[in-house]
């Protein structure tokens, strides 16, 4: 594998399990609309892509809904869910590793900005991170393609050729590949080896130990 001076990690699915706070608000959000959702598990088909197109695309909604669907989710999100998050095993044990090699770090999530800085001092990990980047609240800036190419505009002596980016989904694979980066994915999150593997991860690793070994740390 490539000596891979720059890592980028995607947030929910990588960094931490956010899924109780996720799927929880979407099931609020839902209930504003009428529709009720008994076991919030099934929404975790939500974490990961914008919320805006999984609004539309499991529910059908049309975009003024599902805007305001989003905006119902992020009401109970900044009063709650935010903090209903935990740490993956591993993670700052993994960063720690990594800062040792030399290696600059970055977080790259479709989660709006200001929520993925709160998720990260929560942890005790911004530190770690030469750039934190997520989704703007206009919406905007939205996509995994979209946040990393905000990101490396801002970043222009990275390589994207010789930067990795790590996640959990099809969409961190696809949305690297569209910027020219290599991307890894990992199996403890909310995506499958399937999933993975056919959007064209160059790995697919069940944890960040073997993540590590895979990238030559010690």
């Amino acid at each position: 594998m490539k000596d891979y001076r720059t890592i980028w990690l995607d947030l929910d699915g990588t960094l931490v399990d956010s899924q109780i706070g996720i799927t929880r608000g979407v099931q609020l959000a839902l209930q504003q609309f009428g529709i009720a959702v008994e076991d919030p598990a099934s929404l975790r088909c939500f974490i990961g892509p914008p919320l805006t197109d999984s609004f539309r695309e499991f529910y059908h909604f049309s975009l003024q809904q599902a805007q305001q669907a989003v905006e119902y989710y992020r009401a109970y999100y900044r009063r709650e869910g935010v903090w209903k998050n935990t740490l993956y095993p591993g993670v700052k044990d993994f960063l720690r590793r990594m800062d040792e090699q030399g290696r600059a770090l970055f977080v790259a999530s479709s989660k709006p900005q200001e929520m993925v800085e709160q998720i990260l001092d929560q942890h005790s990990i911004a530190g770690y991170f030469t750039g934190i980047y997520g989704a703007s609240l206009d919406m905007s800036r939205s996509t995994k393609v979209q946040v990393l190419s905000y990101g490396l505009a801002r970043h222009p002596q990275v390589d994207p050729g010789a930067a990795l980016m790590v996640g959990d989904r099809k969409f961190d694979v696809l949305g690297a590949a569209q910027v020219g980066m290599d991307c890894v994915g990992v199996l403890y999150g909310f995506g499958d080896e399937a999933e993975l593997r056919q959007a064209g991860a160059v790995a697919v690793v069940k944890d960040l130990e073997q993540l590590a070994e895979l990238l030559g740390t010690p």
